[in-house]
């Protein structure tokens, strides 16, 4: 531990990861509703999954699947939007692009060596990382910064194949695992 003398840093705990359900979209009022219930959690959850969601009244309504089961998010429908920063937007398509490796590695069966297979124009539309060769891009970036923090390690096969091969990296895999109620894969 080190003391005061060596000027500590506090770092605040981010809010949770989210990935939507397969064939879910969120209007942005929705996606800032969202984002406020989540900002609420932050330090109690570290990820969820959107499963639902409905307008009741003037309250959007988010169905939300936690490691501890469902929770229900209500905000309110007419949220004043947030300012973004592109850092921000960043930083947000990579913590999205983290949840998504770890739910595609949950699809097929958590595999001991954590590889993946990884369709970068697939995650851009799924993400929403923007259209065309700038989603492309930005997704790829954020491989790129997964791969610096070591949270992954991306390689890219010869040949037509278009898909990259993502390992995660083990200590993402056991937090996947604990998260989801998986027991980790052996080292």
């Amino acid at each position: 531990m080190g003391t005061a003398s060596e000027g500590l840093l506090l770092v605040p705990a981010p809010p949770p990861c989210w990935t939507l359900a397969p064939d879910l979209t969120l209007s942005s009022a929705e996606r800032s509703a969202l984002e406020l219930g989540l900002s609420a959690l932050t330090g109690r959850l570290i990820g969820v999954v959107v499963a639902g969601v409905r307008t009741v009244g003037d309250r959007h309504v988010l169905e939300l699947e936690t490691a501890a089961g469902p929770l229900f998010v209500m905000g309110p429908a007419s949220a004043p939007p947030r300012r973004r920063t592109l850092e921000a937007m960043e930083d947000e398509l990579t913590e999205r692009l983290e949840m998504f490796l770890v739910l595609l590695w949950l699809e097929e069966g958590s595999p001991a060596d954590g590889a993946v297979a990884l369709s970068v124009s697939t995650a851009a539309t799924d993400l929403e990382a923007g259209p065309g060769r700038k989603g492309l891009l930005a997704v790829m970036a954020a491989l790129g910064e997964l791969e610096e923090r070591e949270l992954v390690e991306v390689a890219w096969p010869r040949g037509r194949r278009r898909e990259a091969r993502v390992t995660l990296a083990h200590e993402l895999r056991a937090d996947a695992a604990r998260l989801f109620g998986r027991p980790p894969a052996e080292r």
